[in-house]
C-alpha cells in the first residue's frame, strides 16, 4: 500500500470518526439541499419553506456538520430575537420530545460548560471539542461580529428581521474566506427576504428553494404528507387568509395581515384600455416624505409618480412632459390638491403656496376640504370594491398597487391592530394611498354619502 493511499485511508477514517457524532436523519427534500450545499456550486442559499417542514433543523444540521468536518469553524446563527433562538434551537425540542441539539449531534462531540448543566454556554454559543463554535445571537446584537471571519452565516426568519443591514455588515466576514450564507424563512410581503426571492438578476449567485405545505415533495420518511389536508384545513380556519397564504403556501405576493387595502385590491378591477377624457392628477403633498401623484382618466388609474425633496417646479415639469408625450391638452387636465395646498412652502423658487404655483403654471385646480383619515379609507375601499375606480394593466400601475399593499395599520406591543395607519417618512406607501384617496373624495364622496343615508333609512325601518 503506497503512502498516498495510506494518507487517504487515514483521512477517511478521521472523517468517519468525526461524523459518527452527526446524528441528523434528513428527509428526502432536506437531503436535496444538503447535497447542493456540499457540492460547492453555490455559496449563498435562500430557503423559503412552509411552517414545520424543518427548515431551521436543516440549517442547524448544515452548521453542525460543517463544524464537525473542519476544526475551528466559526458559524453565526442569527434570529430576530435571542429569545426566539433559545426557543427554537438551544432549548428547543422535536415533536418526539428530543432536544433539537441532540437530534443533530451527539453530546460526546460538544465542549460542555462546566457549571450550568446545559449543552450551550452562557454566551449562547454551542462549542465543539475540535475548536469549532456556533454563536447564536439576536439580530439587534449581530453587528458585534463585524470584523471577524465567518465560515457560515445562518439567518433564521429573515423576513421578520427589521434591521436588514445586518446582512450587509457581515458579508465581508463571509466572502473574505469564501464562506457561505444560508437565509431561511417563510415570506412576508415587501420584506428584504421577499425582494431577494423575487429578484431574477441574482439567480446565478443564490440557490433558491421554495417548498409549500401542499408540495408533493413535502413528505416524511414514510412518504406521508407532513401537512395532511385535514391539518391544513384546521390551520386555515385558525388564521387569516393572508397569514395562511404566507405561512403555508409561501405566497410572496400576498399582503400582510395589517394591510389596509389588501382585501379591496384582491377584488379590484383591472382593465387594458379606457376612454379618453379629462385627466385628473391627484396629489399628496409631502415635505419630509414623498409627494405622490395619481393620474386618473375615465375613473381608471393610468399612471403614478412619486419623489422626495423636489421643488414644486419639478412636478410641474413632470406633468407637462407627461401630457406632451400622451398628446393631452392642458385644458383637459385637472389637478386635485389636498387642503394643505394653501399653505406657504419653500419647495419653490420663492415663498408661496403650492396652489398658487400650480395655478400660475396654467393648470385647473380643485382644492379639497379636510376629511378624517378613516373616512377617506372607508370611501376608497368602497370605490375599489365596487369597481368605481379601476386600474390599468401596466407595469407602472402594478408597482403602485404593490406599494399600496404596504400601507398598514399600527400594532401595539401585544400585536393587536390599533386601527391607526402608519404614516412613514421617505418613499412611504401612505403617500401613494393618500393621493388615490383624494381622487376618490373628489369623484365619489357625494354618491357615497347618498348611499350611506339610504342604508341608514333601510336599517331604521
Amino acid at each position: 500500500m503506497g503512502a498516498l493511499e495510506l494518507l487517504k485511508n487515514e483521512l477517511d477514517r478521521r472523517k468517519k470518526e468525526r461524523l459518527k457524532h452527526f446524528t441528523f436523519k434528513a428527509r428526502a427534500y432536506q437531503r436535496e439541499i444538503i447535497d447542493i450545499f456540499k457540492a460547492g456550486t453555490y455559496n449563498f442559499f435562500l430557503i423559503c419553506w412552509a411552517r414545520r417542514l424543518g427548515k431551521d433543523l436543516l440549517a442547524f444540521s448544515l452548521a453542525c456538520e460543517q463544524c464537525l468536518n473542519k476544526e475551528n469553524t466559526v458559524v453565526y446563527y442569527i434570529f430576530p430575537t435571542m429569545k426566539q433562538g433559545k426557543m427554537m434551537i438551544l432549548d428547543g425540542f422535536t415533536n418526539n420530545k428530543k432536544r433539537i441539539i441532540e437530534e443533530v449531534v451527539s453530546v460526546e462531540c460538544l465542549l460542555l460548560p462546566e457549571k450550568n448543566g446545559k449543552l450551550y454556554h452562557s454566551d449562547n454559543s454551542l462549542r465543539f471539542k475540535n475548536g469549532s463554535v456556533i454563536y447564536f445571537v439576536g439580530a439587534q446584537d449581530a453587528t458585534d461580529k463585524v470584523g471577524g471571519n465567518l465560515d457560515l452565516l445562518v439567518i433564521s426568519e429573515m423576513a421578520l428581521i427589521k434591521n436588514t443591514e445586518v446582512l450587509t455588515y457581515l458579508i465581508p466576514s463571509i466572502t473574505n474566506i469564501n464562506g457561505k450564507i444560508l437565509l431561511v424563512s417563510t415570506p412576508r410581503f415587501a420584506s428584504y427576504f421577499n425582494t431577494m426571492l423575487e429578484d431574477t438578476e441574482n439567480n446565478s449567485l443564490w440557490y433558491k428553494s421554495i417548498l409549500k405545505a401542499t408540495d408533493k415533495k413535502a413528505v416524511d420518511d414514510n412518504g406521508i404528507a407532513v401537512w395532511t389536508d385535514k391539518k391544513l384545513e384546521q390551520a386555515r380556519k385558525l388564521m387569516s387568509m393572508e397569514k395562511f397564504e404566507q405561512e403555508y403556501l409561501c405566497n410572496t405576493d400576498i399582503a400582510n395581515e395589517l394591510s389596509i387595502y389588501a382585501k379591496s385590491l384582491r377584488v379590484a378591477t383591472y382593465v387594458d384600455n379606457f376612454k379618453n377624457g379629462t385627466l385628473y392628477i391627484s396629489f399628496d403633498l409631502g415635505i419630509n416624505d414623498s409627494t405622490a401623484l395619481t393620474f386618473v382618466m375615465d375613473n381608471t388609474v393610468i399612471h403614478h409618480y412619486k419623489a422626495v425633496g423636489e421643488a414644486t417646479q419639478h412636478y410641474i415639469s413632470y406633468i407637462e412632459r407627461f401630457i406632451k408625450e400622451k398628446n393631452i391638452n392642458k385644458n383637459n387636465v385637472m389637478l386635485i390638491l389636498p387642503h394643505d395646498a394653501n399653505n406657504r412652502i419653500d419647495y419653490a423658487t420663492h415663498l408661496t403656496s403650492r396652489r398658487k404655483m400650480y395655478a400660475e403654471a396654467g393648470f385647473k385646480l380643485f382644492v379639497l376640504k379636510a376629511h378624517s383619515v378613516n373616512k377617506t379609507i372607508e370611501l376608497t375601499r368602497y370605490a375599489i370594491q365596487q369597481g368605481k375606480i379601476k386600474f390599468l394593466n401596466n407595469t407602472n400601475v402594478k408597482d403602485m398597487v404593490k406599494l399600496m399593499k404596504q400601507y398598514e395599520y399600527k400594532e401595539n406591543a401585544d400585536g393587536e391592530n390599533m386601527l391607526i395607519p402608519v404614516h412613514g417618512k421617505g418613499m412611504s406607501a401612505s403617500n401613494t394611498c393618500d393621493s388615490l384617496e383624494y381622487y376618490c373624495i373628489y369623484a365619489f364622496l357625494e354618491e357615497y354619502r347618498r348611499k350611506e343615508k339610504e342604508l341608514f333609512k333601510v336599517i331604521s325601518v
